[in-house]
Formats: C-alpha cells, structure tokens, sequence
C-alpha cells in the first residue's frame, strides 16, 4: 500500500461524490439560468416566485437577476460543502458517503420548502415576490451546522487522543504536514464552525440572515432551520445505526 501524502489525502476524501454532484447541479442550474435572463430579461417576471406565479417555488430557487447576487451565492454554497468535508473526516467512507446523500437531497429540499413554506404569506401580500438560490444556501449552512454538532464528540475524542500523545513525546518536534494533522485538522475546523455559528446566531442575528432592504429573510431562515432540523433527525438516526452495527 503506497504510503505517501497524497494516497493518504485521496483516502480521506473517499466518499463526497454526491458532495460534488450536489455543487455541480446547484451551478449549472443557476448559471444557466442567469444567462438565459441576460438574453431575455422578461423571463425573470416568469420564474420569480409571485402569488400568481406558484411554480416559481421551484423555479425562483435558482434564479437570479444580477451577477453580485449569483456570485455571493455561489460562494456561500461552495464554502459551505468544502466545509462539510473536513466536519464529516470524523467518520469512515461508509458514513461519509450516506452523509454526503444527506446532503446533496437536504440542501435543495430545504430551498425549496423555504418557498413552499413562504407562498401562502405572498399570497397575504400579494405585491411581494422573491426569486435567488439563497434558501439553498442556508439549508446547507443548516446541515453544516448539524454536522458539527452531531460529530463533535468524535472530534473531540481526537483531540485528546492526540494531547496524549503529545503529552508522551520525550522531546520537541516541528511541525510536520503529515498524518497527525490529517487527523487533528478536521476536529479544529469543526470547533471552529461551531463557535463562528453560535456567536453570529446569538449576537448578531441580522448579520447571519443577511437582514436588509429587499433581502427575503423568510427564505433565508426557513431554509436554515429546514437544513439543520432534517439533517440533525437524519445524521442521529444514521449515528444509531452505526453504533447498532457495532454491537
């Protein structure tokens, strides 16, 4: 078995298929439709989601009208699946696998159901429309958030494991880009996350759903808790069966 850097690296990231699956599509679909607006401004009345334009509870998901919204949301859908690869290390390929199914069906269900949940309040106000992928985007950070949370003490255990060892080490060592690190790395950026998460949630809730003029914030936290609620009821009941095939 080779044992090199790279082999060691391609292993851990066995697994996230349907991660990048999930990246692609979300792409694609809002790429696409973004330049069919720019050819044909008019279509964008046709996709946004209005009391008289139900369908667009699908559609208005991967619409938008500007390259800065597009962007901003292509970033945050990127940073959030590249994040949930070293939240989910914790776990072998099997798991990671069935994790990455999570979420490739939960980021989109929540966007979607954000609207679903959102129509019959346009339909209060039926002046109001909506359209951008940004309930996709929070149902990811959802997830992400649930990943976290369900796979801390795993990290954790890491963590200390790896204090042990230091703590038994006869004399100092630099640091080396090796296989502890692959190791210890994944549990840090989780710690991370989850204090990142908790101190925009509670001390800044505006600045989290990106609170503003002409900003959905419906979307944005029906999304998120539709992501991080599924997520925490799928990733326990995945983390019983695990523990189930153990015994």
């Amino acid at each position: 078995m080779p044992n090199n850097l790279y082999y060691r690296i391609s292993h851990r990231l066995s697994g996230f298929r349907l991660l990048g699956l999930a990246f692609t599509l979300f792409a694609l679909a809002n790429i696409i439709i973004y330049l069919l607006i720019s050819l044909h401004p008019p279509l964008l009345e046709g996709l946004w989601l209005s009391a008289d334009r139900p369908w667009g509870i699908l559609t208005s998901a991967f619409t938008h009208a500007d390259l800065p919204h597009l962007a901003s949301n292509l970033e945050g859908f990127t940073l959030a699946a590249l994040l949930f690869i070293p939240v989910s290390l914790a776990y072998p390929a099997r798991v990671r696998r069935r994790w990455s199914r999570i979420f490739f069906w939960l980021v989109f269900l929540a966007g979607i159901g954000a609207n679903v949940i959102e129509y019959p309040l346009i339909l209060v106000g039926p002046g109001f429309n909506s359209w951008g992928a940004s309930g996709i985007v929070y149902g990811a950070l959802g997830v992400l958030l649930a990943a976290c949370l369900q796979s801390l003490p795993d990290h954790l255990k890491t963590l200390s494991k790896e204090r042990r060892r230091v703590r038994r080490r006869k004399k100092w060592r630099p640091f080396r880009f090796n296989r502890r690190f692959l190791k210890t790395f994944p549990a840090l950026v989780t710690l991370s996350l989850l204090f990142s998460f908790f101190w925009l949630i509670f001390t800044d809730p505006g600045v989290f759903l990106s609170a503003g003029p002409g900003i959905d914030v419906f979307a944005h936290g029906f999304g998120f808790l539709g992501g991080f609620g599924g997520a925490m009821v799928l990733f326990r009941f995945d983390f019983r069966r695990v523990r189930a095939s153990e015994n």
